[in-house]
């Protein structure tokens, strides 16, 4: 079931706001596609235009999830004095919380097309890979915000995670050529064409994240969340 279907529908309002800039801007509509994110440029004021619109949907979906784990945690109490597997319940979690990703992301592509804000090279090969990046990064981004919510509560965590992408994209963006193993480090990075080399887009070629190292780091990144977030599922006291 979807969660809140007032909180579903902001974001889907996110989607219609991103698409609607992104063609007065005409960012991505000739050549690239909004997984292209923020490229690297020497002009403050671009790198600004292009982070908020691609950080509207970012952040529409990471308020989504906030306080998600609070939400369910009353009828987990239920399940948990009827001895149900605490790993089987997380575990149940962090793949809804996959699924209800992957379906904002279909919209938002939808939504993008129906109002003609991004180009057709978004079905090309690398357009799909990007696309997959794009949607592992920001699921990376919900393990961490589902993770931390188990320490340090719903607010914290959201204003953790959406304070350490917005900073990752500007941190990034002041690297030098001798530390681009750092972009590693920033998931964001991961999910951004410009930044990945699968931008169709000829206009900022520069990027520092290889593909398929950036699909492992990913993948790992939330093996790790998964696994720790279980261990620390079992050790609380949901009472």
């Amino acid at each position: 079931m979807i969660r809140h279907f007032s909180f579903f529908l902001f974001v889907v309002g996110s989607f219609i706001v991103q698409a609607i800039f992104s063609n007065h801007f005409q960012l991505f509509s000739f050549y690239g596609s909004f997984v292209d994110g923020v490229p690297f440029t020497l002009s403050h004021g671009l790198v600004y235009k292009y982070l908020l619109i691609w950080y509207l949907p970012i952040a529409s979906i990471s308020f989504y999830f906030s306080g998600y784990l609070e939400d369910v945690r009353k009828y987990a109490i239920v399940l948990f004095v009827r001895s149900y597997n605490r790993m089987k319940w997380m575990l149940n979690q962090y793949i809804y919380a996959f699924v209800v990703t992957m379906i904002f992301i279909f919209i938002q592509t939808f939504i993008m097309f129906l109002f003609r804000a991004c180009s057709e090279n978004i079905w090309t090969p690398n357009g799909i890979k990007g696309l997959c990046m794009y949607l592992l990064s920001i699921y990376t981004l919900i393990c961490l915000q589902l993770f931390l919510e188990l320490y340090v509560g719903a607010r914290f965590s959201h204003l953790i995670v959406n304070l350490y992408v917005i900073l990752s994209i500007l941190l990034s963006n002041e690297l030098h050529d001798g530390l681009n193993w750092l972009h590693y480090f920033f998931i964001p990075d991961h999910g951004m064409g410009f930044r990945n080399g699968l931008s169709s887009s000829t206009a900022f070629e520069q990027y520092v994240i290889h593909f398929s190292i950036g699909c492992l780091v990913l993948l790992f990144s939330q093996f790790l969340l998964v696994s720790f977030s279980v261990r620390k599922t079992k050790k609380m006291d949901w009472l």
